[in-house]
């Protein structure tokens, strides 16, 4: 396998790339759709919320160029890949935004302002490590927790604040490019497309910066890459072009049984097998066939840390085979944990649905039970239901550690009926 030249040894190619053909014609339509809806529709509600979507939509390509990039697929097109977590990192990235100026403002109100300014700096420096962070596992509670910023940040070491700097540098280039635009060509149709294109540009150069420095210091993070040999093309490459040549020739059940092999002999290349069930998806495949091979995807996903991914695959699979979970109770516990948090509830009941008949004898069953009476209370609003269950729980495993937590559980719900308006 080749050596991975260092960003700051190949940091003059993170500028050609926005006028390469993988991102160009997204660029341009972008820029000119945001020009368009700046200069004819003017300022309006209409004109807003275009530019909204219009915005939501661009920054879905940013993070799709910056998963590839950390991926290792440096020579490939990255426009909009299919990744489940595109549609929702931007309004997650927006949240994190929130959330850092909220926590800015009590700050200032509760502390003090210096304090608000040390606090505002060191957001600054994380920042990257955040967008790193929510692209390697579509999480908004890790992109903003201090354990895994500081996890990421010393896992790539000094080179992050090199990292830093080179964004910080980017940014203030993209200001005074923006700024200098009137000057040069007016105020009219030309100077505003200008500076849209510049804003835009830079934003794609440092996330395809970001991304490859996840991709160069893939093995301390964990991460899964695609690495190609200098001199001819690894195994893996081959499959993988195989299975493009023949799907181009519509051979899908070539292509079909080229994966399946793929990923018997590279069991834990989670590309091949994310290749495998989307094909099974698409071709609406067999029942069992869609099941176990979804059962393998999701047992890595879980396994490298892609909660978010695993959530993705989960639904997905249940438009086919309704009531699909994981194999083992655990996981399908903690995976509707993450679910009830992220407000999927559906999702999450799914998954501890008839949890004691699915897995007989688990030691984590009244804790199902547990979370199943919150997603009754917190999100359907049906105290009556989750006292049953609560009494249900305390009756049948009386000795578990999620009896105090059911316990509490019940005083809330009974503070909350006494405190409820009498009809």
């Amino acid at each position: 396998m080749r050596k991975i030249t260092p960003y700051w040894e190949c940091f003059p190619s993170f500028f050609a790339y926005p006028f390469k053909m993988d991102a160009l014609p997204a660029l341009l339509c972008f820029s000119i759709g945001a020009t368009l809806l700046i200069s004819v529709m003017g300022v309006g509600i209409f004109s807003g919320l275009g530019l909204l979507m219009l915005t939501i939509g661009f920054f879905r390509f940013a993070f799709s160029v910056l998963e590839r990039s950390a991926q290792g697929f440096l020579s490939e097109s990255l426009a909009f890949q299919p990744a489940e977590g595109h549609k929702s990192r931007p309004y997650k990235h927006f949240a994190a935004l929130l959330i850092a100026g909220c926590v800015i403002v009590a700050a200032i109100v509760f502390i003090g302002p210096r304090f608000a300014l040390i606090l505002g700096l060191l957001m600054m420096v994380v920042w990257p490590a955040s967008l790193m962070q929510l692209t390697l596992s579509d999480s908004l509670a890790e992109s903003i927790s201090p354990v895994h910023l500081l996890a990421l940040t010393t896992q790539i070491g000094l080179p992050y604040l090199g990292l830093w700097a080179c964004v910080a540098l980017l940014s203030a280039s993209s200001s005074v490019a923006t700024s200098w635009a009137p000057h040069v060509f007016g105020h009219g149709f030309v100077a505003k497309y200008v500076s849209v294109f510049i804003s835009m540009y830079f934003i794609v150069v440092m996330y395809r910066l970001m991304g490859y420095v996840l991709y160069q210091y893939h093995e301390p993070l964990g991460l899964y890459v695609h690495l190609e040999s200098e001199a001819e093309r690894t195994p893996q490459q081959v499959i993988t072009d195989d299975v493009a040549g023949l799907l181009k020739e519509g051979d899908m059940q070539g292509a079909l049984a080229r994966l399946r092999g793929a990923t018997r002999d590279y069991p834990v290349d989670l590309a091949f097998h994310e290749r495998y069930v989307k094909l099974l998806l698409a071709m609406e495949a067999e029942t069992d066939l869609l099941r176990s091979a979804a059962t393998s995807y999701l047992g890595l996903l879980v396994g490298s840390g892609r909660a978010g991914q695993a959530l993705a695959l989960l639904e997905k699979v249940q438009v086919r085979i309704p009531g699909f979970a994981p194999p083992d109770g655990t996981t399908a516990l903690q995976l509707a944990q993450l679910a009830h948090e992220q407000h999927n509830t559906a999702l999450a009941v799914s998954l501890i649905r008839g949890f004691d008949q699915r897995y007989p004898g688990h030691a984590d069953a009244a804790r199902a039970m547990l979370l199943a009476a919150r997603i009754l209370c917190e999100r359907q609003r049906n105290d009556a239901q989750a006292r049953k269950m609560l009494d249900a729980l305390l009756t049948r495993y009386p000795q578990h550690p999620a009896c105090e937590e059911a316990r509490k559980l019940q005083q809330v719900i009974a503070r909350l009926g006494d405190t409820a308006p009498q009809v």
